[in-house]
């Protein structure tokens, strides 16, 4: 049965029809934890662009280098490349940017060093954060890559700046990924899986794998 076509009311009556543990039961329990992962990242992109407008608007606001009035409207136009906010001590806060690729907002802190950034480009629009020394802490991407498959991808880092936990929802299906430094994983969700024989075949949102560190599969369900 495919888990994923049932709606939250029938996956919910499963779990009170159905003794713990058994098939059934862990099925609809996994795609219930799949959909509460989808949903919370849908929340958090809406956040993430809510905050870009927010922030866009604040800053069209203040008069920039070359500010117009309309006649018609009384509409005034800020028209820039570039414009920066900085605080009292003249440090930057804040930057937007409109470059050829798109437009980039970037938040700084006083040491100088980007925090946060939201890009937008042709085909993809990114929210990343990053630590202090730089390097990137959580990635939210949001696109299209070849114009027709529309993907959004979740992924956040360790302090090695290696993947910890990644999110990926696409035509396929959701698949939520989890690895540690010693290179283990666990898989939950759409995945593609080679048989001996080198055929493949996709699993449901409702599977479960773990792997080991050289990539082997040591446990899987269904």
């Amino acid at each position: 049965m495919n888990y994923s076509t049932l709606s939250k009311g029938e996956l919910r009556g499963r779990l009170d029809d159905n003794p713990p543990d058994t098939p059934d039961w862990k099925h609809a329990f996994a795609e219930l934890q799949v959909r509460a992962v989808i949903t919370q990242t849908s929340v958090s992109i809406c956040l993430a662009v809510f905050s870009g407008v927010v922030a866009l608007v604040a800053i069209l606001q203040i008069s920039g280098p070359r500010s117009t009035r309309s006649e018609r409207t009384g509409v005034r136009v800020v028209e820039a490349t570039q414009v920066v906010l900085r605080d009292e001590n003249g440090q930057q806060q804040v930057q937007l940017s409109a470059t050829k690729n798109g437009p980039r907002l970037e938040f700084s802190m006083p040491s100088g060093k980007v925090r946060a950034a939201l890009e937008l480009t042709p085909s993809l629009g990114s929210f990343v954060f990053y630590d202090t020394q730089g390097e990137e802490l959580a990635d939210l991407s949001v696109g299209s890559l070849d114009g027709t498959a529309h993907t959004s991808t979740l992924e956040l880092f360790d302090g090695n700046r290696k993947t910890s936990a990644r999110l990926d929802v696409n035509q396929f299906g959701p698949q939520l990924k989890l690895s540690d430094s010693a290179g283990y994983a666990a898989t939950v969700g759409h995945t593609v899986l080679e048989g001996r024989s080198g055929e493949t075949h996709d699993t449901s949102a409702a599977s479960v794998l773990l792997s080991d560190k050289a990539g082997n599969v040591i446990w899987r369900a269904p």
